[in-house]
């Protein structure tokens, strides 16, 4: 489980850089995907899997 304050930082993150928008994960999905491995959630990150999954599905 994850503190307060980290919870509001991935928060504060989240809202910064438009994830819902930009990538179409829900706070609970990004947490969780935080949870599973942190190093996957940057936005450069997310960037490279969605133009990844782009390439793969057209």
């Amino acid at each position: 489980m994850l503190d307060e304050q980290l919870l509001d930082r991935l928060g504060t993150y989240f809202i910064y850089f438009q994830i819902h928008e930009r990538f179409g994960l829900t706070f609970d999905e990004y947490v969780t995907k935080y949870q599973d491995d942190a190093a996957t959630c940057s936005v450069s990150q997310l960037t490279i899997k969605a133009a990844t999954m782009a390439v793969v599905t057209a």
